[in-house]
């Protein structure tokens, strides 16, 4: 009857457990199988033909032996610098390495960026088989301005229900300590004291290529953004280096005239 036409068939089935368990391999959720692409909730009623007898079909009515394909779920992430950095997702059913994939950032229920292979390089792709993927990810103005952001992970045609860490995505400028200068600061011009302040987040940590900034280094795109690590009113732009993404230094020491 229709309710029994074959949708598609297993391979390589084989008895695993001997009277009570066999096991096959399933093909690639498509249309050319006839398996629904493009509904991930379909479920599948089951018959198993051994030696030409015959199972019969499992009971499709009641829910009972059904089948069906698992979309993908993210299960974690870890945070990163706001400036970028390499992040990895990880979670099930994400197919082999090497799928390409894409990343929606944004709220709950909206998408501000789309992380994929045409705005960063090299492109997002799986990187454990199932259950890991690696995307580079911009600045997070670039990625929609949100420091603690929703994604949800795209991978072919089936998209994971939106996901948010416990704490922020994306992690702001930190100090390692306190920090102090001489009270005569630049001794009225007689002298340049520089600052030296460590900490994490100052600046990109490496070199990288998006579609926004193209190739830049970290002091290049440093310099673009100091005012951002310092946050605050006295300190301009003109005197703060970014040496590196853990290391400031700090040239607007201006002091008091002594009494």
């Amino acid at each position: 009857t229709a309710a029994e036409r074959k949708v598609f068939e297993c391979f390589a089935a084989s008895v695993t457990v001997s009277q009570t368990e066999v096991m096959c391999s399933v093909p690639v959720m498509s249309l050319a199988t006839g398996a629904a692409t493009a509904d991930i909730l379909a479920r599948y009623s089951v018959r198993v033909n051994v030696r030409n007898q015959d199972s019969g079909i499992s009971n499709i009515s009641t829910g009972f032996n059904l089948w069906e394909y698992l979309p993908p779920v993210i299960t974690a992430m870890h945070d990163i610098s706001m400036w970028g950095d390499f992040l990895t997702i990880t979670g099930q059913y994400f197919g082999p390495v090497g799928t390409e994939v894409k990343l929606q950032v944004g709220t709950s229920n909206t998408t501000l960026f789309t992380v994929e292979s045409s705005s960063t390089s090299p492109p997002p792709a799986v990187t454990t088989v199932e259950t890991a993927v690696t995307i580079y990810m911009p600045h997070y103005i670039i990625c929609g301005g949100l420091m603690d952001p929703h994604v949800r992970l795209v991978v072919d045609s089936q998209t994971t229900p939106s996901f948010k860490s416990s704490s922020p995505l994306f992690i702001g400028p930190s100090f390692d300590g306190y920090y102090s200068g001489s009270q005569f600061g630049n001794c009225e011009g007689q002298c340049v004291r520089t600052i030296t302040i460590t900490g994490k987040n100052f600046g990109p940590a490496f070199n990288f290529t998006d579609a926004t900034y193209g190739t830049k280094d970290e002091n290049t795109i440093g310099a673009d953004y100091a005012y951002l690590a310092i946050q605050n009113e006295t300190t301009t732009q003109q005197n703060i280096t970014v040496v590196s993404s853990t290391k400031i230094l700090l040239t607007n020491d201006i002091g008091s005239p002594p009494p």
